[in-house]
């Protein structure tokens, strides 16, 4: 009997090995997914980091461009005629409530300081960053290293200084801020369609909602996301079968109200006129925007032979990710039905650019304001092929090759762009001068990019001028004295 007492031990401690390997397998995968993650979050970082030196190195706190529409406005805020309707106003296409609130509280609370207005554009695209890196968690388990890779090089092109114009102009923020709230959108929405027992009142759902309508009303931009998050809806419930018919009219009704009450007195509106009567040219504004969203400048000039090509490359990758996609597994298709959706935001914000500059001439594609808005879909391309890569040597091989390119273009970008840094703060100074001047004629105007071209005039820009020199907003608040227009030039904004 003292022989035998050992063995159930020993037969113990040769049970225990499996567990004891398998938990040192658990705890390797889990400190390797916790790099992976840290990995992404450091580049993310830095990206921002990146963008926000490149602001203060670059911008210039000076009005120009659209933002003159805006001064009057501000001047009735100021003066004490501001009306609630003012933040529902109409700019162009747009209902920007979203800009008009922050310009508002901008000239209450910070002078105007237009270059702190650049960094929320910043703070937009490290939020679309998180959302991504969510996602990406969510869908690459188990392969970190793939996900890293993947994120890194999205991360790398949603930061990408390819989108100069969007963060320099200081309004043009809600162009980030249309994406981000577009796809926390549809990430939402996409948590809501998988649920095992999806409920109209739970927070993903709702939270679609919410920034659903943050998404309009940061500009019209946003009626797309209504649209594909509704396709996304509409396809779980015919091919997964999920219980989400409740959801997907709540949702079309919700977003048809909005979108009604958004158009209503809206003004001028986009058609479809021009485009049907000149296909060629909508075709090939639309290849370029889409080329334009990974190509971006050339010694700050586009190259439209090269965006022509590479939007037809990408255009037939994201035909290639919805082919894909259909002849997913059911439960493969649920999976990436998010990622999908995303690849089709882009595609539908360039489509809507296109119906709605098409007149403009086919090279305004190439303008660099509108890559914020459709670089998402090579993102999220980039991030299908590489979730799908253990099923397709092909997609491997396009993930690869995609990812190159994502991290070749954004480091040429980068440089392009850090050789104009200088020159565009020097012109940005060369803005200031002539405002300080008072002397605005038409040509100076043109300078500030509100001209009749622009759809303003040098009489805007001197009542805007003296709006800024009233309540020292902007520029002229850090300086010892401002001498103010003569009341006869106009101050017309008391009157609008």
């Amino acid at each position: 009997m003292p022989r035998s007492s050992p063995q159930p031990a020993a037969r113990s401690q040769g049970m225990n090995k499996p567990n004891a390997a398998g938990m040192r397998h658990q705890h390797i995968a889990r400190n390797r997914s916790i790099a992976a993650i840290a990995a992404c979050l450091l580049v993310l970082s830095g990206s921002t980091a990146f963008l926000v030196w490149y602001i203060d190195r670059t911008a210039v706190d000076v009005v120009y461009a659209d933002t003159w529409a805006y001064l009057p406005m501000v001047g009735r805020a100021l003066s004490g005629g501001f009306s609630a309707t003012d933040l529902f106003a109409a700019h162009n296409e747009n209902r920007t409530l979203l800009l008009n609130a922050v310009l508002l509280a901008s000239a209450k609370f910070d002078a105007f300081n237009l270059v702190h207005a650049d960094d929320i554009g910043v703070l937009f695209i490290a939020a679309t960053g998180l959302v991504l890196l969510s996602s990406c968690i969510n869908l690459f388990r188990g392969r970190d290293m793939a996900m890293a890779a993947a994120f890194i090089c999205s991360a790398l092109l949603v930061s990408a200084l390819e989108q100069w114009e969007d963060l320099l102009l200081p309004i043009n923020f809600v162009f980030f801020a249309t994406i981000t709230f577009g796809v926390a959108a549809i990430v939402l929405m996409h948590r809501y369609v998988v649920a095992p027992r999806p409920r109209l009142l739970s927070a993903a759902f709702l939270g679609s909602i919410a920034v659903s309508e943050l998404a309009l009303f940061s500009m019209g931009g946003g009626v797309v996301v209504w649209g594909i998050n509704a396709l996304q809806i509409t396809l779980s419930y015919l091919l997964h079968k999920t219980r989400t018919g409740s959801g997907l009219i709540v949702y079309v009704a919700v977003g048809g109200v909005s979108i009604a009450g958004y158009l209503h007195g809206l003004g001028h509106q986009i058609g479809v006129g021009f485009s049907a009567s000149h296909p060629w040219a909508f075709v090939q504004f639309f290849l370029i925007g889409l080329g334009n969203s990974l190509v971006g400048f050339f010694h700050n000039e586009p190259y439209l032979p090269l965006d022509m090509t590479a939007g037809t490359l990408l255009f037939a990758c994201y035909c290639g990710v919805t082919a894909i996609w259909l002849r997913l597994a059911k439960a493969d298709q649920a999976v990436a039905l998010g990622l999908l959706c995303l690849v089709l935001l882009g595609v539908g914000e360039e489509a809507l650019i296109a119906l709605g500059r098409l007149p403009y001439g086919v090279s305004y594609a190439a303008a660099s304001r509108y890559s914020a808005l459709t670089l998402i879909s090579v993102a999220a391309s980039l991030v299908f092929f590489a979730w799908h890569a253990p099923r397709s040597r092909s997609s491997a091989v396009i993930a690869v090759l995609l990812g190159l390119a994502v991290v070749t273009f954004s480091m040429i970008d980068d440089r392009n762009e850090l050789g104009m840094a200088d020159a565009r703060r020097q012109y940005g100074e060369h803005l200031q001068s002539i405002l300080r001047s008072g002397q605005i004629e038409e040509a100076e105007a043109e300078s500030l990019e509100w001209g009749q071209v622009q759809g303003g005039s040098a009489q805007d820009i001197v009542d805007g001028n003296a709006i800024l020199r009233d309540y020292r907003l902007s520029f002229y608040h850090n300086e010892p004295s401002a001498t103010l227009p003569r009341r006869d030039q106009t101050l017309r904004f008391q009157n609008r």
